[in-house]
């Protein structure tokens, strides 16, 4: 009788953790669509500016860490828009400077990643890989209109000069920014720069995504440790452009040519 007990809770065990796996999944597939649709109407949004305004979505570029994945940049004479979309739905709480917010929907809340914090990550990286000061880069966070944010965070954000704006009001946003910092020239020559090091193959692509789901906690990628001396290996932009060092330097003087989507 125990044996055919044993093997009736195992299966029982057995089909509720394969319920729970795949409820999981089912939910990580929902939030995933639910944030590409964020991201899809807001480059609709952008697609309406003028076309001095040059407007590059899903954009990943090498970071010094590993890389980074930037739903849109928006290059032009008055700077370069680093736009990060959340189509969350809920009110937000936190503080502006804070590691993860909190959202609160139907009276259930979770922690989530700070947004602000997420997109200074990107302006790092794309000042890096372009050579840009950080001074020319306006971040900017994009709010799905379902969203709220509490008092005490609004305060915050207003008290650190940070912006962010519903999804309607992105264009706008953009195309009331004053005055020029940038030549026509130097738009040019950004959006070559940025077009020569993102990453285009759907190889590199999917190795980006599967190394962030790796390191979901960081939500970065790395290169590695250094084959000298243990170190972490790291992007670094040097006299003759970007290339891979070891964060050790200068007691570790190893070096890798960087190549795209490697």
């Amino acid at each position: 009788m125990l044996p055919v007990l044993f093997a009736v809770f195992a299966a029982v065990l057995s089909a509720t953790a394969a319920a729970i796996l795949l409820l999981v999944r089912g939910n990580a597939r929902a939030v995933f669509r639910r944030g590409e649709e964020g991201e899809r109407a807001v480059a609709g949004i952008l697609s309406a500016l003028p076309e001095k305004f040059v407007v590059m979505n899903d954009v990943i570029v090498p970071s010094r860490t590993g890389s980074a994945q930037i739903d849109h940049v928006v290059i032009s004479e008055y700077g370069v828009f680093v736009i990060e979309t959340k189509n969350y739905a809920g009110i937000l709480d936190g503080d502006a400077s804070g590691k993860t917010w909190r959202k609160t929907l139907g009276g259930r809340a979770i922690e989530i990643r700070n947004p602000v914090m997420q997109n200074s990550s990107h302006v790092s990286a794309l000042s890096l890989v372009l050579a840009l000061k950080k001074e020319l880069f306006i971040p900017l966070v994009a709010l799905s209109p379902e969203c709220a944010l509490s008092e005490r965070l609004s305060s915050s954000l207003r008290a650190s000069g940070v912006s962010v704006v519903p999804f309607p009001s992105v264009a706008s946003f953009v195309a009331s920014r004053r005055p020029r910092v940038l030549s026509r020239g130097d738009v040019g020559r950004l959006c070559g720069e940025l077009s020569r090091v993102m990453y285009r193959s759907p190889l590199a692509r999917r190795r980006h995504l599967r190394s962030v789901a790796r390191s979901s906690v960081r939500g970065e990628t790395d290169y590695g440790r250094c084959p000298e001396c243990g170190g972490k290996v790291v992007l670094v932009r040097g006299k003759a452009g970007l290339f891979l060092g070891c964060s050790n330097f200068p007691s570790c003087r190893f070096s890798r040519k960087w190549r795209n989507g490697r």
